[in-house]
């Protein structure tokens, strides 16, 4: 058994510790877009590569261009540069896991490139991929690629109950959303100054030649100035009375709360390419809805100073008594309540709306949507398809048997254990060792049958 391991600073010790544990006696090789950890040589090879003058024939230009368009780096790039980058790279990364004979890939979830090509040649050379990540639910995790939803149990009774209970806590908050200890301005202002020195050390690092096509380089180089704040302090204008403004409103209120951008939870887990250029279709969105709907938006708690501030000077131009911000530290479970459907990408509060009863319209295609509760849009759906589907979950109420066919779905395809991908893991805390150990159990118990993943 051969497992590559695609690693990087922030999980490098809780991806080997997995692999380990799953197979004690397998051969683990290491591999990674950062080109200290690729022992297979993959960065290497795709450098001789691109200092070939020679232009590359793509093997599928459609496939190519998805790739293009999904990753947050490539997309910023000339065309002719990021076509080449692709091909170079899908070459170079078919050639040695062809040549390796590699067996099985763990990896972080498909969030650029790289992890994109890795997992599209492993599907075509027949080479399982493991690709863990932690849930909305304490404890749990999942496997997935580009955030399908993988079902291989049937959890018990006692399991949705407990599960169930939690998610009732109005204030239930997943262990990843970090709670601002400071003043938003001082957070914000903090956030842009590190973006700015991080624009001037990775623009020093893709000086020399051997960093040229550094993914983590040119997207922090390219991407802080695209997606983010590096000279100003700019923020929504949050509506100190958007409790009455809910109250007043004369028509539906229509929840949306902002996704952190890019992430792979808009580049990769939206199946439509259409709508995960996030701030333009939101923008898009937002304006047609208001003819029909109040809108209440509210920021991602963590995104503070790391959006763009044409985008949110944008939306801050749409801004009146029928569209307005909710201040960011405000509970979405309290806003929810509060409204009568929310629109999401793929975010995890259309899971807490559906399980409260609100209907749910989503852009993208979250793992979570089961059940009537749910309505996937686009900009073309009618403004009638939107008010019609509130008024039929409003005149049908969810029942108990629904609501906990919601959770049993979602329990579905989670395992205990959790998979830390921030650099939160310490492999001298006993803790987080524990809950490595049990991901690696579960995925044996219910990925992997006769040492065949499923």
């Amino acid at each position: 058994m051969i497992i590559l391991c695609n690693i990087a600073d922030w999980n490098k010790n809780n991806i080997s510790l997995l692999a380990k544990t799953i197979y004690p006696n397998a051969k683990i090789i290491n591999t990674s877009s950062f080109r200290k950890f690729d022992e297979l040589d993959i960065i290497s090879d795709f450098y001789k590569k691109m200092a070939n003058k020679a232009e590359f024939k793509a093997r599928d230009e459609n496939e190519n261009k998805e790739i293009i368009i999904r990753c947050r780096m490539l997309r910023l790039l000339k065309k002719d540069e990021s076509s080449k980058i692709v091909s170079a790279m899908r070459d170079s990364i078919y050639e040695k896991l062809k040549s390796n004979q590699v067996d099985l890939i763990i990896t972080e979830i498909v969030d650029q490139y790289f992890h994109d090509i890795l997992v599209r040649e492993a599907k075509k050379l027949n080479i399982k991929v493991i690709a863990p990540i932690q849930t909305f639910v304490n404890g749990y995790s999942r496997l997935t690629m580009y955030g399908e939803n993988n079902i291989f149990r049937i959890p018990e009774d006692r399991e949705i109950i407990e599960i169930s209970k939690k998610l009732d806590n109005q204030n239930y908050q997943p262990n990843y959303i970090t709670k601002l200890k400071i003043s938003n301005l001082s957070q914000h202002i903090k956030r842009v100054f590190k973006n700015f020195l991080r624009y001037v050390y990775f623009n020093l690092k893709l000086l020399f030649p051997r960093n040229k096509y550094d993914y983590h380089y040119l997207a922090s180089s390219k991407g802080i100035l695209r997606y983010a704040s590096i000279f100003q302090i700019s923020s929504f204008v949050e509506n100190s009375n958007w409790k009455n403004n809910l109250l007043k409103s004369s028509k539906p209120i229509l929840y949306i709360p902002l996704q952190w951008y890019p992430e792979s939870t808009v580049d990769y887990w939206c199946k439509n390419i259409n709508v995960i250029d996030f701030e333009k279709v939101f923008v898009q969105m937002v304006i047609k809805l208001s003819f029909n709907f109040t809108i209440a938006i509210k920021e991602h708690p963590a995104s503070l100073g790391l959006r763009n501030p044409s985008f949110i000077k944008k939306v801050n131009s749409l801004l009146s008594d029928d569209i307005f911000c909710i201040p960011s530290n405000i509970p979405s479970n309290y806003v929810v309540q509060k409204t009568n459907a929310v629109l999401v990408w793929t975010g995890s509060v259309g899971f807490e709306a559906a399980y409260r009863g609100k209907p749910v319209f989503t852009m993208g295609d979250p793992y979570y949507a089961s059940g009537r509760f749910f309505c996937k849009v686009n900009l073309e759906t009618s403004l009638s398809k939107f008010v019609n589907f509130i008024i039929d979950c409003e005149n049908k109420p969810m029942k108990d048997t629904e609501k906990k066919e919601l959770v049993k779905n979602l329990l579905s395809g989670f395992i205990k254990g959790f998979f830390r991908n921030d650099a939160s893991y310490d492999k001298a805390n006993k803790n987080h060792v524990k809950e490595i150990v049990d991901l690696a159990k579960n995925i044996k118990k219910y990925y992997i049958i006769d040492d065949e993943v499923v």
